[in-house]
């Protein structure tokens, strides 16, 4: 399969924005279950 130089650029620079995608909804998501955690932890503390 020949690529041009162009196609190759192309979707390498989709390729990274797809993994900078990933990588926020990651983080979004280790945040939200952060405060899942203390919460839990926060309701263990009060019993």
């Amino acid at each position: 399969m020949d690529m041009s130089i162009d196609e190759y650029n192309r979707r390498a620079a989709a390729m990274a924005e797809l993994i900078a995608r990933d990588q926020e909804e990651i983080e979004r998501l280790q945040t939200r279950i952060d405060e899942i955690r203390a919460t839990e932890e926060a309701k263990a503390d009060a019993s």
